[in-house]
């Protein structure tokens, strides 16, 4: 399962360790560039949701088994998910 991303308020904190920890929220090239890959192609629905969720694993896999992972509180995480759990906790700070 992607770390938290069911539950935005759990996926903040695990951010908020995250940038604890020295991980940068995406900035806004690589958060574009993220948000381009997982962006949904038509008008909605479970099967874009599906979509979406199965372009966000594929990151996830290519991250891990670059070894492109993050431990922050009690999770192993891909620098994806972890970038990105990152700009959630900065959003609810807005």
């Amino acid at each position: 399962a992607t770390a938290g991303f069911g539950d935005p308020a759990a996926a903040a904190r695990i951010g908020r360790a995250c940038r604890a920890l020295g991980v940068a929220p995406a900035p806004g090239p690589a958060l574009a560039a993220l948000i381009d890959v997982l962006a949904p192609t038509g008008t909605g629905g479970p099967r874009e949701a599906a979509e979406m969720r199965a372009r966000l694993a594929a990151l996830v896999r290519a991250d891990h088994a670059a070894g492109r992972v993050v431990t922050a509180a009690g999770w192993i995480l891909s620098e994806t998910e972890a970038a990105l759990c990152a700009t959630l906790d900065r959003a609810g700070e807005a």
